[in-house]
């Protein structure tokens, strides 16, 4: 998993690079979107499956918990 982590950081880096983007965006849509889409997913069965709820509660503990990591990554 770590070194998964390291490998789309390096592409994020590169394709920055290539279409000019700049690394901090870069980051936050290629790694935000691939970071969120485990997440997605087990909202998307959960409402497929009729638990609306489920599917809720998740999209917002998902939102919570990124933007708490954002909060702590900015204090460091």
């Amino acid at each position: 998993m770590f070194a998964a982590g390291v490998r789309i950081t390096h592409l994020a880096d590169v394709l920055a690079d290539r279409t000019g983007l700049g690394e901090a965006l870069a980051g936050a849509v290629l790694l935000g979107a691939a970071t969120s889409l485990s997440g997605v997913v087990a909202s998307v069965v959960s409402a497929l499956e009729g638990r609306p709820s489920l599917a809720f509660a998740n999209s917002i503990g998902g939102i919570a918990a990124q933007t708490a990591f954002l909060a702590l990554a900015d204090l460091a």
